[in-house]
């Protein structure tokens, strides 16, 4: 996999450096932009607790940021 990527990202000219987690962390991102739903997201990373995709609201703007935290039922 890591091999593929690699090729990938060298075919495409993206000079970062790429990994294959990279690319679950990018959807995970962008699935929370365009849903807002991060209760949706937890099942689909399959994380056991809401707050563990929390950390992935530090990347989106503000205004999304914001948006999406008002949603949330926060676990004690």
């Amino acid at each position: 996999a890591w091999q593929i990527l690699k090729e990938l990202a060298a075919r495409a000219g993206i000079q970062k450096r790429v990994y294959p987690h990279l690319l679950r962390h990018s959807d995970a991102i962008e699935r929370l932009r365009q849903t807002g739903n991060p209760k949706a997201l937890q099942h689909h990373l399959g994380h056991s607790s809401t707050v563990m995709v929390m950390r992935y609201l530090s990347t989106l703007t503000q205004e999304d940021s914001l948006r999406i935290q008002q949603q949330v039922e926060f676990e004690d």
